[in-house]
């Protein structure tokens, strides 16, 4: 009877190995959490679970019953810490999922972005991954987080729902299993003013020439109350977030909807 705990970027530090074998039939997060701190490596920091992102066989617990989630003999259990940096403020929302370096970036071009200008900032920093959404699909950065972790995840194991991380993000804000309904709803309108996200994965430096090229656009992110466009277009009604057992409902049943796009696709 064993429980696979799999220890993703920071946390491996904290332990020392990538992975760890309990001897358990089954063990409630919090429990697993509390284990887990007594067999650190001396002197390494804590693990905050407000910090970090935990995930039972791929599905982000978040969006099941939380720090009250149970794991099971056979499951395995990934430990995802997110790490902040940079300037929290009015620009930088920069932070690490999984070991990678990503950066979201709230933008208000001009005049229209174009059909182009998506490509254009990939062809010009080749070394990022970059996607672009219009940010009435963003809840939050707790929000944007978990829909970033829930990629990186999939990325790792293999079990992209396209064929490229930065299409598969869409795809988990949008969603939906289908590229063009994602692009068409999701994306960026070339015709349009309105604010949108570009979110990017890369080096530090790589993001910060980014943000460098983009610093003149920028603006505050997150600051729509997106939640009733978000619950009318996803039709979640009332009854869907009273049965939630979380402080965040809207969040975690958008996180749980895009976890399961994986079975949705298969």
């Amino acid at each position: 009877m064993m429980i696979t705990v799999e220890f993703v970027g920071g946390a491996k530090k904290s332990f020392g190995a990538d992975t760890m074998r309990i001897e358990r039939p089954e063990i409630t997060i919090t429990g697993l959490f509390e284990m887990l701190q007594d067999m650190r490596v001396e002197g390494s920091p804590a693990l905050d679970p407000r910090n970090t992102l935990v995930a039972i066989n791929g599905v982000d617990t978040s969006a099941a019953d939380g720090m009250d989630s149970v794991a099971k003999s056979g499951d395995t259990v990934s430990v995802i810490p997110v790490i902040h940096g940079g300037a929290r403020g009015r620009e930088r929302l920069r932070f690490e999922i999984g070991g990678r370096h990503m950066e979201v970036l709230a933008v208000r071009p001009e005049g229209p972005p174009g059909a182009a200008f998506l490509d254009g900032l990939r062809g010009r920093h080749p070394k990022l991954g970059i996607q672009a959404l219009s940010a009435r699909f963003a809840l939050n950065m707790s929000h944007a987080q978990k829909i970033l972790a829930l990629s990186v995840e999939a990325d790792k194991r293999g079990i992209l729902i396209a064929n490229r991380i930065e299409t598969d993000i869409l795809m988990r804000f949008a969603l939906t299993t289908q590229i063009s309904a994602a692009i068409r709803t999701a994306g960026i309108k070339p015709s349009s003013q309105d604010a949108f996200l570009v979110i990017s994965m890369g080096a530090p430096g790589a993001l910060d020439s980014l943000h460098r090229e983009l610093g003149p656009l920028l603006t505050e992110p997150f600051t729509a109350d997106n939640a009733g466009f978000l619950r009318k277009k996803f039709c979640i009604t009332q009854k869907t977030l009273d049965s939630a057992p979380s402080e965040t409902p809207l969040e975690d049943v958008l996180a749980e909807r895009a976890a399961v796009l994986n079975a949705s696709a298969a």
